[in-house]
């Protein structure tokens, strides 16, 4: 799909303890119905495991879930959302990790 990317951000932050990752995603697209699509395409890409309430952004796509890490034997628990506001599609993604 051609979706007119005009324009992205990407910052990904980790606390001092280096505990806890967040990043975030935001993809500025030609048009409010291609960033619907691109939101559907990114989303389908995982699976982002129980979805949760986010109070006050409407049609936001969510999901958490905990797993191990094969690698250290942690367990990690994560939390994704993806929203649409008009022709800008927002990711944020966050893991914390035990």
């Amino acid at each position: 799909m051609n979706a007119d990317f005009t324009d992205g951000y990407y910052a990904f932050r980790t606390s001092p303890d280096r505990q806890t990752q967040v990043t975030l995603y935001l993809f500025q697209v030609g048009t409010s119905a291609k960033a619907a699509t691109l939101e559907q395409g990114l989303w389908a890409e995982t699976n982002h495991g129980i979805p949760f309430a986010v109070p006050g952004v409407p049609g936001v796509k969510s999901g958490a879930k905990v797993m191990v890490a094969a690698t250290t034997g942690r367990t990690i628990a994560t939390a994704d959302v993806i929203f649409v506001v008009g022709k800008v599609v927002a990711r944020i993604g966050g893991a914390a990790g035990q």
